[in-house]
């Protein structure tokens, strides 16, 4: 394993001997391998590790491991704590990608370089994983061996090398026990689909590695290629594109500054966004991708202009136990009433909800992106931007508005209020919205 892990490092550049390196330690078979093979290969190891408080007694468990090791193989360690379920709710987050979210704010605030130990196997089931949810080029590489301060020295190495490694050293490590459930779809891709794919090829962790170093270079290749059109594609005027030049450009490499355009002006990236530039760019017309950034292109040139009135911008808090409240939004004032259900007139019951279904706080603001609402009566969820797109022309749309609480959109303007908030023979309190 100490071979393959220096001849990863000379070949993708990522130390020089006797460099410091500050490993990422979690306590378990990866990480600590990786702090061990480090070491003994001579370079200055320091480590850190994240107790994120999940697991309980486990969790302080491993934290008290990570001492202890470090200690005994005289590694200086920090230990950073984060509370992930708190950051989750404000985020919305899922529990795995608010802890991965989190790890990183802290890895990134260290001078020097970081290694993580993440080995073979979870680069394919990052290939597998991203392949399921639909990727190009970029995504079938998986995890990147080297991104900016990140350096992955175990890539080439496999999980049965990694637990020979320790047995051989003697070394014991911990296990994360969420690790063995299914309720992750990263471990459903390692408990499961892994296997079959070693019981079609015994050498099938070896043939990726070759699939996964020659997409790599294509991609870089190509990435090329697209750092040097996007240059030569951009105006002087801020924010501004040849679209003649873009539409002159071969197809991957136009795709790929599409997706820059995109990035530089804060809208992630997808397809369906890059395929909306490239329409637009060929036939002249206007996208709204994101809140307040369009997309338009004219006379040639594509722009990306920002709307000042951020639907995002615009929040206001929505006081559920007052009878009646007026809310300034969009040079607009929308009224709020509390009513009871006797009092609800049957002509506005598409502006009307039970109050009392609401979720904690309320909030009245304009359009997110990924906005979605069941809405009443229907089995399906749909996108505040296609219900505002089919309701409202170009003009108004941008000045429309929903009523979100903390699990998400519970009314949209001119469609109605969500199933779960929907009025029924138990509701006493209906909330009422409308235009002053």
């Amino acid at each position: 394993m100490l071979l393959k892990v220096k001849e990863t490092i000379r070949k993708f550049n990522m130390l020089k001997n006797g460099e410091q390196i500050t490993t990422a330690l979690s306590g378990g078979a990866d990480s600590v391998a990786l702090a061990l093979a480090l070491k003994m290969l001579g370079y200055e190891v320091k480590a850190v590790h994240v107790n994120h408080h999940l697991r309980g007694e486990e969790s302080d468990r491993d934290m008290k491991f990570c001492e202890d090791f470090c200690e005994k193989n005289n590694i200086p360690l920090d230990v950073c704590h984060v509370d992930v379920l708190e950051y989750a709710q404000k985020t919305g987050l899922s529990t795995e990608t608010a802890a991965r979210e989190l790890r990183y704010q802290f890895f990134e605030k260290i001078n020097g370089k970081v290694a993580t130990a993440h080995n073979l196997n979870d680069c394919v089931e990052t290939t597998l994983f991203n392949l399921s949810r639909g990727t190009g080029l970029k995504g079938a590489c998986g995890i990147p061996l080297v991104r900016d301060n990140f350096i992955r020295p175990l890539a080439d190495v496999t999980r049965v090398e990694i637990e020979i490694f320790l047995k051989e050293q003697n070394q014991s490590y911990v296990t994360d026990s969420t690790n063995n459930s299914d309720d992750y779809t990263r471990n459903k891709i390692r408990h499961n689909l892994l296997p079959e794919f070693l019981k079609i090829n015994e050498n099938f962790l070896e043939n990726y590695k070759r699939f996964r170093d020659n997409v790599s270079e294509d991609s870089a290749y190509l990435e090329k290629l697209a750092d040097d059109a996007f240059c030569k594609v951009k105006l002087n005027e801020e924010n501004s594109y040849n679209a003649v030049k873009l539409n002159d450009l071969p197809l991957t490499v136009k795709h790929r500054v599409f997706g820059k355009i995109l990035n530089v002006n804060d809208v992630e990236t997808s397809r369906e966004r890059v395929l909306e530039l490239d329409n637009i760019c060929k036939n002249g017309g206007k996208i709204n991708p994101k809140g307040n950034t369009y997309f338009v292109c004219k006379n040639d040139t594509l722009i990306c202009e920002k709307n000042d009135n951020n639907c995002e911008n615009f929040v206001k808090s929505v006081e559920i136990n007052e009878n009646i409240s007026l809310y300034e939004i969009f040079d607009r004032k929308i009224k709020v009433e509390i009513l009871s259900i006797a009092n609800v007139n049957k002509n506005f019951t598409n502006n009307v909800m039970d109050c009392d279904k609401i979720i904690g706080k309320a909030t009245l603001r304009g359009r997110n992106e990924g906005d979605k609402i069941q809405l009443v009566n229907r089995d399906f969820t749909s996108t505040v931007k296609k219900l505002f797109s089919s309701l409202f022309d170009e003009k108004t749309r941008k000045n429309r508005v929903v009523l979100a609480d903390e699990e998400g959109v519970v009314f949209v303007e001119g469609a109605g209020c969500a199933e779960r908030c929907k009025i029924d023979d138990k509701t006493k309190r209906v909330l009422f919205i409308c235009e002053n």
